[in-house]
């Protein structure tokens, strides 16, 4: 294990990707990674757009990064909410609908020798 090189302080925004699990048992590996990368992309652009310290990462289910600042955090996951029907609109079936849940915490944080944060 890596050990810690810092102890920061960081808003962490965590999203979690509702019944991805489901969607995978129902329509397959290959369409459940079509719509996660879709997430993963706008997840990705909000992050940068709100000064992001760390590239989101993937959860399994979701995904995590971190802020300096809460606001950051907060504007991040609201511009999030907000693009996210984008992602739902041309869906034929209810099911492929990508739905979301999103947490923002402050606090401390490790950070390894790679730059990675760890809670």
């Amino acid at each position: 294990m890596n050990s810690p090189l810092a102890i920061v302080h960081e808003a962490v925004l965590l999203v979690d990707y509702v019944r991805s699990s489901a969607l995978t048992s129902k329509f397959g590996n290959e369409i459940a990674a079509e719509r996660k990368a879709e997430l993963e992309r706008l997840v990705v652009a909000a992050a940068a757009q709100f000064k992001c310290v760390q590239r989101p990462k993937d959860t399994g289910d979701g995904f995590f990064c971190t802020f300096t600042h809460e606001i950051d955090a907060v504007n991040c996951a609201v511009a999030i909410l907000q693009y996210l029907p984008l992602l739902n609109q041309n869906m034929s079936r209810t099911e492929l609908e990508i739905h979301i849940r999103i947490g923002i915490t402050f606090g401390s944080l490790v950070v390894d020798q790679k730059g990675d944060r760890k809670c």
